[in-house]
């Protein structure tokens, strides 16, 4: 038994790196950022998306979760543009 307790927590202990916490302070750093773009300005200016933006768990740790200097690619871009429009979409038809 305690081999296999053993053996879980050195799995634990090579996963665990590759698990990105997300702090308030990246997520505030990622709106910012993600202001100059045109789609997040649209979500932005809707009461109900910018209250999501604002105080959803779950829309703030995919705002948080992504890497700024990656953005500059295009797939990058356009991948995490679809996982927040999608988060966003997810929850405004869970609220409604």
């Amino acid at each position: 038994m305690g081999a296999l307790f053993e053996l879980l927590s050195s799995i634990g202990t090579l996963l665990l790196p590759f698990i990105k916490e997300v702090t308030e302070e990246e997520i505030d750093k990622n709106i910012k950022f993600l202001k100059q773009y045109q789609w997040v300005l649209k979500h932005w200016d809707d009461d109900k998306y910018k209250e999501l933006i604002n105080e959803d768990v779950d829309v703030r740790y995919v705002i948080g979760k992504f890497n700024r200097n990656k953005m500059k690619k295009i797939s990058y871009h356009n991948k995490y543009q679809i996982k927040i429009n999608k988060v966003l979409l997810t929850k405004t038809n869970y609220r409604a």
